[in-house]
């Protein structure tokens, strides 16, 4: 349940975060440049993960990735409004919640998860 064009923009933007993990990594890093999209449901909630190996983020970053206009991109393409709309949008929109693990140098995982509404059809 909820408005699909804005779970759209939560899918997009998470994805699209995991695809510019990688551009601040040397061309020789050795690592696989995948970004991993899971989807699973219980009885009771959805959860979405996405999920890279790319730069990662310090505990610092971490701390900060969901306040508005706060940016880690230095090329001019981020105003630092995505992952903030991102998590009130599956906050508020879905009733769900947003968690991030991430390591410098390993990558990032984020994990959204929403309730399964009871009567979904009907609404």
């Amino acid at each position: 349940w909820g408005n699909h064009v804005k779970f759209f923009q939560v899918a997009v933007n998470l994805i699209s975060n995991g695809i510019d993990s990688y551009k601040g990594l040397s061309n020789r890093a050795k690592k696989k440049r995948v970004v991993t999209i899971k989807i699973s449901r219980t009885d009771t909630h959805v959860q979405f993960t996405v999920e890279d190996s790319g730069c990662g983020m310090s505990k610092e970053t971490r701390e900060r990735i969901f306040e508005p206009f706060f940016t880690t991109k230095t090329d001019g393409n981020g105003i630092g409004l995505g992952l903030s709309t991102t998590k009130s949008i599956v906050e508020k929109e879905f009733g769900g919640n947003i968690e991030l693990k991430s390591e410098p140098g390993v990558g990032s995982l984020f994990c959204v998860t929403v309730p399964i509404r009871e009567n979904a059809a009907d609404s």
